[in-house]
């Protein structure tokens, strides 16, 4: 059974990736207010707005939003992407600061109370120290380079411990309420975490016991389901570098679907013996009820598991209803075509695909891994979804190491 790590990783990581997606919206939407800034400055709206300010900002935005976009799609949940984001609105926040009679010395806390909505307050401490490190610097800048230009009367030295002073109160009390709201949004995040450890430690428990059951059912169908689940997290986890499944493939939602692999066969419980046993290929009389499983697991799974989480019996309905659709529609038990088969059928029958030539399916000879990625390759549009092979085949090292793992 996979395996739930009982820390704050898994979900601070889910809620990383989140808060990553709205700064860069944030950052997007500012970049394209650029033109509008161009506007007002031409027609004296800004006067005091400096055009090299803008032209800094706007290769800073770019710079920053363009290097996180391309980690991304590298690394989803990449640690290093909040830090670029927060780096990037904090050195424009700086450029603009330091602006000739540009007094927005309030935009420094901009940074650290966008780091709240990480729930980190470790982060979020950090966050604080080094925005006002780098908070003293631009004030030290503007003290000796700046205000000459623009003040008459006051000294660089005076200045620059003025504002600092003030500032620092300033800073002082946001300080407070940044680590106010950190340490209360760590608490609501613990309960809401302790909540769902619980409902995926129940799930799990139920999970082994159908296990169980299916195992003495059928004892090869247990190995099958082991390796199933194996090949679904390496398909979820590569399909989660694709943009379009990346909101869709949290790393909460792999872990509901590598564990409910382990039940897409659990309408096997309901297949008579006789045909499940048989040495000889089934007649279509057998195959016909062979069919049934998935909609006798449905229905086991909606009689018997209402209590489970929302989100995963969902995916585990989808997983146990569709993993036999095809793509073209030829599959069973509906026939419905490409994309209206739900994602979690299309990944299940992509695992199970795999297996099935590896082991042998009934009837049918195993074949060798490298046969198994051809025969995969040509289903693709047919019977299975082009995106999932494309995936199978990008990740051919990683499912290379669990097939040669296994025991068959």
């Amino acid at each position: 059974m996979t395996n739930f790590n009982n820390s704050f990783e898994r979900f601070f990581k889910t809620n990383e990736y989140r808060q990553n997606r709205f700064i860069m919206r944030i950052i997007l939407w500012v970049f394209i207010s650029v033109p509008f800034l161009l506007l007002g400055r031409m027609s004296g709206i800004f006067p005091m707005f400096d055009y090299n300010i803008i032209v800094i900002d706007s290769i800073i935005f770019m710079v920053g939003y363009f290097t996180a976009l391309i980690l991304e799609k590298i690394r989803p949940y990449s640690p290093a992407i909040k830090y670029i984001l927060l780096f990037t609105v904090e050195m424009n926040v700086i450029v603009i600061s330091l602006g000739e009679g540009s007094l927005v010395y309030i935009t420094y806390v901009i940074v650290p109370l966008l780091s709240c909505i990480y729930l980190n307050k470790n982060f979020c401490i950090k966050v604080l120290i080094s925005a006002y490190i780098l908070m003293l610097l631009s004030l030290y800048y503007r003290a000796y380079y700046l205000v000459p230009s623009y003040t008459s009367g006051i000294t660089s030295i005076r200045w620059l411990i003025q504002y600092t002073a003030g500032l620092t109160v300033e800073y002082i009390l946001i300080a407070a309420v940044v680590f106010i709201l950190a340490t209360r949004n760590a608490s609501i995040f613990k309960a809401d975490y302790n909540e769902v450890v619980k409902a995926f430690n129940s799930q799990r428990e139920i999970t082994s016991s159908y296990v169980a059951m299916l195992s003495q059912k059928h004892p090869a169908l247990e190995s099958h389901l082991i390796r199933c689940s194996n090949y679904v997290e390496i398909i979820c986890s590569h399909l989660q570098k694709n943009r379009k499944y990346s909101d869709i493939l949290t790393d909460n939602t792999i872990f509901n679907y590598v564990t409910a692999s382990y039940l897409h066969d659990i309408g096997i419980i309901s297949i008579p013996d006789y045909i499940l046993n048989k040495k000889t290929p089934l007649n279509e009389a057998e195959m016909k009820i062979l069919k049934t499983h998935t909609i006798l697991g449905y229905n086991l799974i909606k009689e018997n598991m209402s209590q489970m989480d929302h989100d995963y019996l969902q995916i585990l309905c989808d997983m146990t209803l569709f993993h036999h659709e095809h793509w073209d529609g030829n599959g069973y038990p509906y026939g419905i075509t490409s994309e209206k088969i739900p994602l979690a059928g299309r990944i299940m029958a992509g695992a199970n695909y795999i297996d099935n030539f590896l082991t042998g399916a009934p009837f049918r000879e195993p074949v060798s891994f490298e046969v198994m990625l051809e025969e995969i390759t040509k289903m693709a549009g047919t019977v299975l979804d082009p995106e999932i092979v494309k995936v199978i085949v990008r990740a051919a090292p990683d499912i290379r190491a669990v097939y040669e793992s296994q025991k068959y």
